[in-house]
């Protein structure tokens, strides 16, 4: 029969997993019965974000915003990587507060105006129990 160790977090906390040289595995950890091992869990709280779009230049409503989504610091959002949004004409709107772990996310957009795309990036922290809000005017 074997033994693993299991670690189960409130709902305020978001499960990283077990260190493992480095890398993160959510899976239950085999154990060896009579021999000592150090384990080492990880996990951070929430916070919220609330995006804000804004087309401060707006020329008209072919104007373009592409909103890709490049990563995080922990890496716990790799499979949402890339398109998030596409939005066209003159913008300005906030989302209501999306709950995150925390830590950084990463950013890039591409704004088309006549026919001209320029690319941005940036970034924005999601800070523990608390609501950042990220602001991209273009």
């Amino acid at each position: 029969m074997g033994y693993a160790v299991r670690v189960n977090f409130g709902s305020d906390v978001y499960p990283l997993g077990w260190d493992i040289n480095g890398a993160y595995n959510l899976q239950p950890l085999g154990v060896t019965k009579g021999k000592k091992q150090n384990v080492d869990y990880h996990g951070v709280p929430y916070g919220n974000m609330i995006l804000h779009l804004r087309n401060d230049n707006c020329v008209g409503p072919n104007d373009t915003l592409q909103l890709y989504l490049d990563g995080s610091d922990l890496g716990y959002d790799d499979v949402q990587i890339g398109l998030l949004t596409e939005l066209y004409g003159c913008i300005d709107i906030t989302d209501a507060p999306v709950k995150f772990p925390m830590g950084q996310r990463n950013y890039h957009w591409v704004v088309t105006r006549n026919g001209v795309q320029t690319t941005h990036y940036g970034s924005v922290y999601i800070q523990p129990n608390q609501t950042t809000t990220f602001e991209i005017f273009y």
